[in-house]
């Protein structure tokens, strides 16, 4: 009987014979296919290490060409061995400058750049600014308001120039200027809002301002000929907020925004010629007289109101004027005088207005005097 400690003996070391016998069979043939794989293998490698280069070499060609692009939107550089390597973000537009603050609309509301030098004066920008900053406040109110907004517009205008260096302020709706800041070097006389009846009818509104000279007298100031305003203009209140500014030798316009900026650089303004527009004579216009002064400086023609002396000379016919004749236009009491030549006997004194093109002005005069009196005159049909 053989034990079973043997028999496993016997069994194990003829199983190690058997592995041993194959693992020699098979060496030669894993020897001969060794190389082959060996280099499939190193492809493999070298496939996967180029391709990370391609993908390397791509994303630093992306990077370059996003560089580049940022730079040019920027205006600057980015070298590695700048600020910061890799793609450089765009920086952010600043916002815009507090209404507190001077800013760009100062500077483009100033005097300083709309007037010629003999007509410059340093303390018209702020003044200027706070009538801005106010005009963008009262477009919003006139949006949003129910009914009319005339009393709402007038405290937003009385708060914009608290603290402006005006000496008095002339009000369409008040006997007398009231004194604002004693000893400054103009005054104001201003209109809130004109043409509040046609807001309904979906028609604009304007406010219109004259800044004198005070000298000595402030109300004297007031009732001086129109030649002598530092500057003056309007604001149309409409599908947008524009600005018309001034001082008798250049008009230019800019539209607001909510903030009492400019949107856009000013531009400067030409009256068009009778012909330029397609044919002469009067055009209808809203109610607003600077609605009906943004018309005639953007298209042209003819617009007369106040034959019987309800235009205000003061408050509204002579910035008006300024604004025209700075245009290139004309503007008269529709018999040949210039609204500008014309001294006020009181504040609220009243004029014809006339204005236009220069040869429609001029053929108005002419005509208004060939009617006067056809059949009265020396050599007419009858005599008196």
């Amino acid at each position: 009987m053989v034990p079973s400690r043997a028999i496993a003996a016997t069994a194990w070391s003829c199983l190690s014979e058997r592995l041993r016998i194959r693992s020699c069979a098979t060496r030669p043939l894993l020897s001969r296919h060794a190389p082959s794989r060996r280099r499939s293998f190193a492809r493999t490698r070298s496939d996967i290490a180029a391709g990370a280069d391609a993908s390397r070499t791509s994303e630093q060609d992306d990077g370059s060409r996003l560089r580049r692009l940022s730079c040019r939107r920027t205006g600057q550089t980015n070298e590695p061995g700048g600020e910061r390597a890799g793609i450089r973000q765009v920086p952010e537009p600043a916002l815009p400058a507090r209404r507190d603050i001077p800013g760009d609309r100062i500077m483009l509301l100033s005097a300083l750049i709309d007037a010629r030098p003999p007509r410059r004066h340093p303390d018209l920008a702020p003044v200027l600014a706070a009538l801005a900053g106010a005009a963008s406040s009262a477009a919003e109110t006139i949006a949003a308001a129910p009914g009319n907004p005339e009393a709402a517009v007038r405290r937003i205008f009385a708060e914009g120039l608290r603290g402006t260096e005006v000496a008095a302020i002339a009000w369409d709706d008040r006997a007398d200027p009231e004194p604002w800041m004693p000893g400054a070097a103009l005054v104001l006389a201003l209109c809130p809002l004109e043409g509040a009846a046609d807001l309904d009818g979906g028609m604009p509104a304007g406010t219109l301002f004259s800044l004198r000279p005070a000298g000595s007298d402030p109300r004297a100031a007031f009732l001086a000929p129109g030649r002598t305003q530092a500057a003056a203009g309007f604001v149309t209140y409409g599908p947008r907020t524009l600005l018309t500014l001034s001082d008798g030798t250049a008009t230019t316009t800019r539209v607001l925004d909510s903030r009492g900026r400019t949107v856009r650089p000013p531009v400067l303004l030409r009256v068009p010629e009778a012909g330029s527009r397609g044919g002469a004579g009067a055009q209808a216009f809203p109610l607003s007289l600077a609605a009906a002064a943004q018309g005639v400086l953007a298209r042209g023609g003819l617009h007369r109101r106040g034959d019987a002396g309800e235009v205000r000379l003061v408050h509204a016919a002579a910035p008006v004027a300024l604004a025209i004749e700075g245009a290139g236009g004309a503007a008269t009491d529709a018999r040949g005088r210039a609204i500008l030549d014309i001294p006020a006997a009181g504040l609220h004194q009243g004029t014809p207005l006339a204005f236009g093109c220069v040869s429609e002005v001029a053929g108005l005069a002419r005509s208004l005097d060939a009617d006067r009196s056809p059949l009265f005159t020396p050599r007419g049909l009858l005599r008196a």
